[in-house]
């Protein structure tokens, strides 16, 4: 290819100048991010994490709510699933199901916490309103004090709407709770930060991306009303921790997902059991710092500013689809390996525009 009818000649500071001031002119628009969201979403979608042998849910689904009746229910027939799910082995019990307002059936309910032990409770932060300031929602203190541990039950959406992560720690001020799922590791307490908040802003810490087992279905699921009515079945629950919430349709929390979309979202106490699936086997994946996405993406533009210059035409295609391969790998490497999440869309954007 004859080049001399170019104004500029190509070489390096040419090139490497003007990728990057096209990559800054990308940056200014959604264009990376979706691209990031959309590599991790066909990443994990297609290499879903193996679900945990430890892990089961109580669904508060339809049949339950035509068999027990309309919500709320009694806190006296909480009292009776924990009864049935001790009788079964069950290890730990977490509720994603807030009590924040007293009832006549507390102590029965908090009898059988106590009785079992290991029963986690929900923290909810409500949003601001008129006249009213965030503020947390936490059980009643019977239920509080009965309970081993408490948890935040707050699940994070991307720009896209599209659930994908948590942090693992989330509260007011300078009282952090850990999430369910942490909280039901008992590996996580309540976390007092040393940034000096004031007590009415919310403050959330260590963000992680979930990858889940599967879309809504996939973790074992037995019905809250069969649970009841049927004999205790160690072989279900023996040694298992379960989490209790709803997963009826119209009725609690629903996220879209990676798996989903908007077609078959998932219930909240689904995506706390994949958290928990994922953090008992350690494959939680952590963002990396802001700097690394700019510094990969410049990493790139050094190296084809180098090398695209010397080359005949006829190799640049080549030199360009190996640098595209490279940076997949990385990301590929980086999510499933060490478990971090790479931006990787300005890396991969700057081959496309060099060719």
């Amino acid at each position: 290819m004859n080049r001399d009818w170019l104004p500029i000649k190509t070489t390096p500071w040419t090139m490497g100048l003007l990728l990057t001031l096209l990559i800054l002119f990308i940056q200014a628009s959604a264009l990376p991010d979706r691209l990031n969201l959309w590599l991790y979403d066909i990443a994990t979608t297609s290499l879903p994490a193996k679900p945990s042998d430890d892990v089961a849910i109580v669904a508060i689904d339809e049949l339950s709510l035509n068999r027990i009746g309309r919500w709320p229910w009694q806190r006296s027939v909480h009292a009776d699933v924990i009864r049935k799910l001790q009788a079964a082995g069950a290890d730990t019990i977490v509720f994603d199901i807030l009590f924040p307002e007293p009832s006549p059936d507390d102590a029965e309910l908090a009898r059988a916490m106590a009785n079992h032990g290991n029963v986690v409770l929900p923290v909810y932060l409500s949003p601001p309103a008129l006249n009213y300031l965030l503020s947390e929602q936490l059980p009643t203190a019977q239920l509080a004090s009965a309970a081993a541990a408490l948890g935040h039950a707050h699940v994070e959406l991307d720009t896209d709407g599209v659930a994908r992560g948590l942090y693992l720690f989330n509260g007011l001020g300078r009282h952090l709770w850990p999430s369910l799922s942490a909280a039901a590791t008992r590996t996580a307490k309540p976390n007092t930060s040393s940034h000096g908040a004031p007590p009415f802003v919310n403050v959330r810490d260590g963000y992680h991306a979930v990858p889940l087992a599967g879309g809504a279905g996939t973790l074992p699921t037995h019905s809250y009303a069969r649970v009841l009515s049927e004999p205790a079945n160690p072989s279900l629950f023996n040694g298992k921790t379960v989490f209790v919430g709803a997963t009826a349709a119209g009725f609690g929390d629903i996220l879209p997902t990676p798996f989903s979309g908007l077609s078959r979202p998932m219930s909240g106490v689904e995506f706390h059991a994949n958290a928990y699936s994922a953090l008992s086997q350690a494959l939680m994946i952590k963002p990396t710092p802001s700097w690394v996405g700019p510094g990969l993406a410049l990493a790139t533009i050094l190296l084809l500013a180098i090398t695209l210059p010397r080359m005949r035409p006829t190799r640049t295609l080549l030199a360009c689809l190996f640098t595209l391969a490279a940076v997949i790998a990385v990301f590929l490497l980086g999510l499933f390996t060490a478990r971090v999440w790479l931006p990787v869309a300005n890396a991969l954007l700057v081959p496309l525009l060099a060719f």
